[in-house]
This record gives C-alpha cells, structure tokens and sequence, in this order.
C-alpha cells in the first residue's frame, strides 16, 4: 500500500499546478499595483505595464505611476506611458531655492514662516564634487 502512495504523490508532484484544468481566454480586467486601504489603491488594466497609465480602482482617475530603469546610460521605460518631469534635474533647468546652514528656530516648517533672511542659491545644491558638474550652491 505504501508503494502505490509514493508513486500517487510522485506523480502529483511532477504536475504543473500552475496550468488551468479547463483553458479559458479569461484575464483579470485589472491588476492591483499600490493597495493601501479601499479608498486609495491603484490599479492597470493592461497587458503590459508600459501599455497606459494606472488608474484608480473606483472612478478610474488616473493616477500614473512611471517606472524608468537606466542601463549603461541608457534609459529603459518599464511602467507608464511617459516621461512627465514633475521636477527639474538641476541639469534639466536651473532653478533657485533658500536655504540655511543653520538650524532654524521656531516652527519654520509652517507656511507663514519668515525665511526672506535665508539665502537664495541655484540648484543642485551639495558638497564639492568634482564628479558632479551641475552643482550651483554648495
């Protein structure tokens, strides 16, 4: 009786059970990506994540996400179907921001906060480095 257990379970075993008992053309209509609670997740509804754009799951309001990998200098788009820059690379446009090389007092994180005695330097800001040319403020 043992021998023919061993051989019942062998042969599970080398089964693929991954592979649908009945082939269907079925697919999920959409694919959860971003799932925080049900009021904020985000879905794709593509084949391919680089097809289109992620949505809401209820409304479908877009919601993109973008997924970029570089190889060898080279760009590679994985997700998303554009490169919208939100925010300039100091070598992309030069931009100015203030600063301090002090800690601030009060609650200098509230909007109504006098920062007008900070200084106003270019992007990128850093350290020297001459490995990086773009830096404007150090």
């Amino acid at each position: 009786m043992s021998l023919v257990q061993v051989c019942f379970l062998w042969s599970a075993a080398a089964q693929d059970f991954f592979t649908p008992v009945h082939d269907n053309s079925l697919r999920l209509p959409s694919v959860p990506l971003v799932v925080a609670d049900p009021f904020f997740s985000v879905w794709s509804q593509y084949d391919h994540l680089y097809d289109g754009d992620t949505e809401h799951w209820s409304n479908h309001t877009k919601k993109p996400i973008m997924g970029a990998i570089r190889v060898d200098g080279q760009v590679y788009r994985f997700m998303g179907t554009s490169y919208e820059t939100l925010l300039p690379m100091a070598s992309q446009e030069t931009w100015s921001g203030q600063y301090t090389m002090t800690e601030p007092s009060g609650t200098w994180y509230d909007v109504e906060y006098d920062d007008s005695a900070w200084p106003t330097g270019k992007a990128a800001f850093g350290g020297n480095d001459n490995n990086y040319k773009h830096i404007g403020t150090e």
